[in-house]
């Protein structure tokens, strides 16, 4: 149905050039359409001439599932459907890939490689790297607390020594600490006398980094 809608209405195809003397004016996969044109004013036909070929079949265009994307234009008109407005994106997943106005190949990668990272640690059932890594950290930290040299009890209070460059600050170990605590409500200063409580502090460290 969908399929014959989409050629009822792009009898007079306006699309994009696809070879010399041919106009590629859609994208269909099972109920969606992906409508392709050169200028604004071809895209607002080709979408009125979809609505209404719509219609005659008992079938409708939902206005606020549909998206509108711009490539090297200026054009800053609104798309309209049965008089309500396409909202313009500059990215939106389809089909699981992504699709941007900087062509979504850097995006869709990284999306990716998450995606495959989780479902890794779900099988393996394993915590990402760098949580399993600020856990232990926050385990030695107890440890190095509960000791009875200065030098280790000064570990959480440690501050770099001499001048910084010019420019924005990096992150410092007590900032980073103080920023992870404050996903508690705690304090660097509730952490010498929460660490002496073995017990606590393992609890301290579920509630910063779950298993």
């Amino acid at each position: 149905m969908v399929d014959w809608v989409g050629k009822s209405a792009y009898k007079d195809p306006k699309g994009i050039g696809w070879t010399l003397t041919t106009r590629l004016a859609d994208l269909e996969f099972a109920g969606d359409i992906c409508a392709l044109s050169h200028r604004f004013q071809d895209a607002q036909h080709q979408t009125k001439s979809l609505e209404t070929v719509a219609k005659q079949t008992g079938l409708s265009i939902n206005a606020q599932k549909t998206k509108s994307m711009r490539l090297n234009t200026n054009q800053q008109d609104c798309l309209k459907i049965d008089d309500s407005t396409v909202v313009d994106v500059q990215q939106f997943t389809y089909l699981g890939s992504i699709v941007s106005t900087s062509g979504g190949t850097d995006e869709d990668i990284s999306t990716r490689k998450k995606k495959t990272q989780q479902e890794l640690w779900r099988r393996t059932k394993q915590q990402p790297t760098t949580q399993t890594k600020r856990a232990r950290k926050w385990k030695w930290i107890g440890h190095t607390i509960r000791k009875k040299t200065t030098h280790y009890q000064a570990s959480p209070r440690m501050e770099p020594q001499g001048h910084r460059k010019r420019g924005r600050p990096q992150n410092t170990w007590r900032r980073g600490l103080t920023t992870e605590l404050s996903k508690i409500g705690m304090t660097l200063k509730e952490t010498k006398r929460t660490a002496m409580n073995r017990k606590k502090w393992r609890e301290t460290v579920v509630a910063l980094y779950p298993p």
